[in-house]
């Protein structure tokens, strides 16, 4: 039965472009502000929301409620509910090595969102992930600095203390100091007309680990077998 479920769960994983219809939006934990410039899109967005949101849903098809924590890795279209498709990451980033950074980034700064006691620090720390996110994926320059290149942010609610916590974020994924925290990954909300989003979810094994994992389950199940012969003597 155990093997059964393991094989009906990596089917349902595994299958391309699932859908969601995303209903409502908000800010978890909450926004700050400012104003972003991107150089080689001549794009100028000034009173930005910058943070976290929180998307919730429903599956395409089945009406499955859903829920999603996700950053903007889009900076050409607004965002609005609507139908998302899941995908790879690489969809949109499909550079490796950035890959990496986002994974190593995102990983790193969810705990520490998640243990932050007060909301003006998980509003700081939820804005400085945010703004590292548009940096890995954006910045073209080849240094990743929110003060200069080609994407830059300014003014608003952000802060200087937020900006500076996003390169002291940025600093320690380049350095690999943070590295990608196991059995996790990033996909997207992926939409041409909305703006696309990223979140974090549990890895999903490889075959070969599904079949060793299926393997070691059958023979913990013989094993019990086993143990439950006894022989009883008058």
């Amino acid at each position: 039965m155990i093997a059964t479920a393991l094989l009906a769960a990596t089917a349902l994983t595994g299958t391309a472009n699932a859908s969601v219809n995303i209903s409502s939006i908000a800010g978890d934990p909450g926004y700050l502000t400012g104003n972003l410039s991107y150089t080689p899109g001549s794009i100028v967005l000034n009173g930005l929301s910058i943070g976290r949101f929180q998307m919730n849903g429903t599956t395409v098809p089945g009406g499955d409620p859903v829920s999603y924590l996700t950053y903007c890795i889009d900076i050409f279209h607004t965002v609005h509910s609507g139908l998302f498709e899941i995908q790879p990451l690489s969809t949109l980033v499909t550079d490796s090595l950035r890959q990496q950074q986002l994974l190593a980034l995102i990983s790193n700064t969810d705990p520490l969102l998640n243990s932050a006691l007060s909301l003006a620090e998980r509003q700081k720390i939820s804005a400085a992930t945010q703004l590292a996110v548009w940096e890995i994926a954006f910045e073209g320059s080849g240094t990743y600095s929110l003060t200069g290149g080609d994407l830059k942010v300014s003014g608003g609610t952000t802060a200087a203390a937020a900006r500076a916590l996003a390169d002291e974020y940025l600093g320690k994924v380049v350095s690999n100091e943070w590295t990608p925290v196991a059995g996790q990954q990033l996909e997207l909300l992926y939409s041409k007309t909305n703006q696309s989003q990223v979140f974090l979810s549990a890895a999903v094994p490889e075959p070969a680990t599904w079949a060793m994992l299926i393997a070691g389950f059958g023979l913990v199940g013989a094993a019990t077998r086993r143990r439950r012969t006894t022989v009883s003597y008058a």
